[in-house]
């Protein structure tokens, strides 16, 4: 999409470079008074006292011996003034040259830090190489601005007021039609700027949108090159190129035709003084003098008037360029500190969730994703929060760090409110270990100090330990000096995973907040880093918030499991064996174990004996404490969905009480169990065996189309709600 630069942003660019020209104001008005002095002593200086020189020669004829006792006062005049013109053109560099780089570095410090502060939504909605790419020209643009004002628009201001002020008294007629064929000149020039400074615009825009396709397509190189996908890149490539040779083009034409329209001007005026300087001596009495002077400025303000056009090209240059970053500095923070926003200190690592609303739009498009959420966490426990993708598991840890703002509700630590402390006190107190592992161009050793600067070598080896990752780390030629490169690019995707992880541990931070850090790592990699975390965890008394979809990660790794559903639900609170034992709903039933609780429509109903559950004809009671909690519930008897866990279903003979008969579909052999998927009368059952029973004979294989009956006992049977999904227990 095309950004169009309104005047507004041109005035904001203004403002953002005169702020910082404001600190270096010495500089300034330096380079501003050196160039005036500059223009004034050589350009109009020395043709002046020429002028003089000519008038003296032509009244009179010298003596030889009279020579320099007559132009002596002119000879030191001309020696003074160009020793002082050039000394003003030598500061006139000094100051330039400190302006430009005093400026560079408050500019670049004035994006850097605007670029730091924005929300992750902002950089999530751009592209990195485009950022860059802004940032550098903002820069320049400062740069073009400052050395356009000082050529060729001061030295053209200097020649307008020196040429009126010392022509006006000898040649008024002659002053008075330059003036106008100037105000003629210049007003064109400024009409054609206007006209032309939008297209310089989306020149620049066109050029970033190039950047960022250059910066993604090389970002993601590995994925190019595996998917076989150069020709599709080079076409995005080409296409954005395409557009950057169009606008440049339209652009390119635009300045030609502003051009040849003030040369046509430039014509005018030098027809005019051919003419005064022709007759100007027989019709108005003007000396020779006058007449070199009238020539020789002139010339010199149309000459520097051609200049203006290619000055006004490059005034419109750099404002589309700086429009990008001036609409970025513009852009209000949406995730900002409060005035008075106070530093966080965290001593005990309590975490309240109270009655949070948050949405992001996507365009037009609302998304909500928490309604009236609610999650307490207290101090030293470890919590697991999982569940499907797009339940907002992720946006929870963007909340609590604050990357994002909430519109409702408010989130504690420590009973102290988020959003009234500074956001980096805040994530100064959090470890955040990401799901990708987040690398910089650096030592490995600073990698893992980023989070504690001044953390010894003996911290840094011993959390890299701790991170499983000391052992790839001491075998590399440079050990902890190794440069990881580019986001990591020169380690396997377990070993940044590693280094980040033990990033974390080195903070010894007040609360760890992990998501999905072991998704990278390989199913060996991952068993054993999930053993360290455990040990981690057991060691330090911190909080724990582990974020995952992998529910044997959740069970394994928290001392409480929150499970969710999409759109921020809170489906269940429990321990690991709470959830797995007693599901409160079908959603969690089915989502915690691996392979997922088998689901029958079954109908539950009681005789004198109590209650009791039917499936395709088998019967069976419950036990004495199922049927407790039944009654207790005034549960009475209806269709229900039953649920079993394939470990909790066992193949029998066909002469077995209350049996199903199924048909083998797949058999998968998992090393100590195997994985039966049955079709028992068109439904799907997964059934596990183990492979050696307890007595050390091995167990029957069963293959494709083999026929199998199961049953089950009362006490791992499941009963939810057909009409709300709830557990009926």
């Amino acid at each position: 999409m095309t950004e169009k630069t309104t005047p507004s942003t041109t005035r904001r660019t203004l403002h953002y470079y005169w702020q910082v020209t404001k600190r270096h104001k010495g500089y300034f008005f330096g380079l501003m008074i050196s160039t005036f002095a500059f223009v004034a002593l050589l350009t109009y200086g020395n043709p002046y006292v020429m002028s003089l020189v000519v008038d003296r020669v032509s009244a009179d004829p010298v003596p030889t011996d009279q020579v320099f006792e007559v132009f002596a006062p002119y000879i030191i005049a001309l020696i003074a003034i160009n020793v002082f013109g050039q000394a003003a053109s030598k500061l006139q560099d000094y100051t330039m040259y400190k302006l430009e780089i005093a400026a560079a570095y408050d500019l670049a410090t004035m994006s850097f830090d605007a670029l730091c502060n924005q929300s992750m939504s902002f950089h999530s909605n751009r592209f990195g190489g485009t950022l860059v790419s802004q940032t550098s020209k903002f820069m320049n643009g400062y740069q073009q601005l400052i050395e356009t004002v000082t050529f060729p628009f001061l030295p053209v201001i200097c020649s307008i007021i020196f040429t009126v002020g010392i022509l006006a008294p000898r040649v008024p007629l002659y002053v008075a039609i330059l003036i106008v064929l100037l105000v003629i000149y210049a007003s064109i020039s400024y009409y054609m700027y206007k006209r032309i400074l939008h297209l310089n615009e989306q020149a620049a825009s066109a050029q970033n949108q190039l950047s960022g396709e250059l910066s993604d397509s090389v970002a993601n190189i590995l994925s190019v090159k595996t998917y076989g996908r150069e020709d599709y890149e080079r076409g995005l490539f080409d296409k954005a190129n395409k557009e950057v040779v169009a606008k440049d083009s339209k652009r390119m034409w635009a300045s030609l035709t502003r051009g040849i329209i003030t040369a046509c001007i430039t014509i005018v005026i030098m027809s005019v003084v051919t003419v005064f300087i022709a007759g100007g001596n027989a019709w108005f009495g003007i000396t020779p003098g006058t007449l070199v002077v009238m020539f020789t400025y002139t010339y010199t303000i149309t000459n520097q008037f051609n200049f203006i056009n290619n000055g006004l090209q490059r005034f419109n240059r750099a404002f589309g360029d700086a429009s990008g970053m001036t609409m970025i500095l513009d852009e209000p923070r949406l995730v900002a500190d409060k005035p008075n926003a106070q530093p966080m200190v965290v001593t005990k690592g309590d975490i309240d969730f109270e009655h949070i609303g948050f949405s992001y739009f996507d365009g037009n498009t609302k998304t909500q994703v928490f309604n009236d959420f609610n999650l307490h966490i207290p101090a030293g426990q470890r919590v697991g929060l999982v569940g499907m993708s797009g339940a907002g598991k992720t946006t929870l840890t963007k909340l609590l760090l604050r990357l994002s703002d909430i519109q409702e509700g408010k989130i504690l630590v420590d009973g102290q409110n988020v959003a009234d402390t500074t956001q980096q006190s805040l994530r100064r107190q959090i470890a955040y270990v990401p799901q990708e592992a987040l690398l910089f161009h650096r030592s490995i050793a600073e990698n893992i100090s980023y989070g504690k600067p001044d953390a010894t070598m003996e911290e840094i080896r011993e959390a890299a330990r701790q991170a499983n990752a000391l052992e790839f780390i001491e075998k590399l030629p440079q050990g902890f000096d190794t440069i990881t490169g580019e986001r990591g690019v020169k380690l396997s995707g377990g070993q940044r995973q590693r280094v980040a992880i033990g990033r974390a541990i080195v903070r010894n931070p007040a609360v760890f907040l992990m998501d999905e850090p072991l998704s990278n790592l390989d199913a060996k990699l991952r068993n054993q880093m999930r053993a360290e975390i455990i040990k981690l965890r057991q060691r330090i008394d911190t909080t724990f918030v582990y974020v995952t979809h992998d529910q044997t990660e959740a069970m394994t790794l928290g001392d409480r499991i929150v499970i969710m559903k999409r759109d921020g639900f809170i489906q269940q609170i429990g321990t690991p064996q709470e959830v797995f034992n007693h599901p409160a709903n079908l959603f969690v039933a089915g989502f915690i174990g691996t392979p997922q609780m088998n689901f029958f429509d079954a109908k539950l109903d009681k005789d004198a004996d109590g209650y009791y559950v039917e499936l395709d004809g088998a019967r069976v009671h419950l036990p004495e404490e199922k049927q407790q909690a039944l009654r207790a519930n005034n549960v009475e008897p209806q269709d229900i969905t039953l649920g079993i866990r394939p470990e909790h279903i066992m193949l029998c003979s066909d002469d077995a009480a209350a049996h199903i008969s199924a048909t083998v579909d797949v058999s998968e052999m998992m090393g100590s169990s195997v994985h039966l998927h049955v079709n028992a009368n068109g439904k799907d059952v997964v059934v596990i065996i183990p492979t050696i029973d307890l007595d050390g004979s091995a167990q029957q294989m069963f293959g494709y189309g083999s026929k199998v009956n199961f049953t089950f006992g009362g006490n791992v049977l499941h009963m939810f709600s057909k009409e709300n999904e709830k557990n009926l227990i």
